[in-house]
């Protein structure tokens, strides 16, 4: 019987297995490090739609304030405070937060539409006080009004928690070293908090 010689000698059998299994690691810390990278971009993007809610809400608010200010249902001086206030925050075109994040609005000055929404925060809880509040849940008219305006408040303060937790999810990941020594982040800035 004779024995067929084998194809290849013994020591390139090995190199060729040593060979792919350096392809196989480099295959599989790839896919990894892809893995990791859609995670941050995802969580960016997340950040970013909480963000959109943010604004969205910001703006109920706003016209919820300007409404209650117009209904004639509060002092003359209050109303016009509350309603100042509340048509320079819907006025404002600036983003809520400066960090870059959205490329839509990297040159904003975030601090005037921050100034603004705080602004009507203030005014908010100076013209709406204990007595004022039980006066108008008195009035048929202005209760709807008044609960539109704390609904709105309650879905902003939801909205900014809601941001704030995807920010940090963001810079938990971001903080690894794995993802800061392969930069799998890129250029996207570090998001920030929503400070109203």
């Amino acid at each position: 019987m004779i024995s067929a010689a084998p194809l290849l000698p013994p020591a390139a059998i090995d190199a060729l297995l040593a060979v792919l299994l350096v392809v196989v690691i480099v295959l599989v810390a790839g896919w990894f490090l892809f893995a990791y990278a859609v995670r941050v971009d995802r969580l960016h993007r997340q950040v970013l739609a909480a963000r959109l809610i943010v604004s969205g809400q910001l703006s109920k608010r706003a016209h919820a304030a300007i409404e209650l200010a117009n209904a004639q249902v509060l002092d003359q001086a209050d109303s016009e405070k509350l309603c100042q206030a509340a048509h320079d925050a819907s006025r404002c075109e600036e983003p809520i937060v400066g960090d870059g994040l959205d490329p839509r609005n990297r040159t904003g000055n975030a601090a005037k539409r921050v100034a603004y929404e705080n602004q009507l925060t203030r005014v908010m809880r100076e013209v709406l006080t204990d007595e004022t509040r039980s006066r108008l849940m008195q009035e048929t008219d202005a209760t709807a009004l008044l609960r539109r305006l704390d609904a709105a408040q309650q879905k902003l303060e939801v909205a900014v928690h809601v941001h704030n937790n995807q920010v940090k999810d963001a810079r938990k990941v971001r903080q690894r070293t794995l993802v800061r020594i392969a930069h799998l982040a890129g250029r996207a800035p570090l998001p920030a908090l929503v400070e109203i």
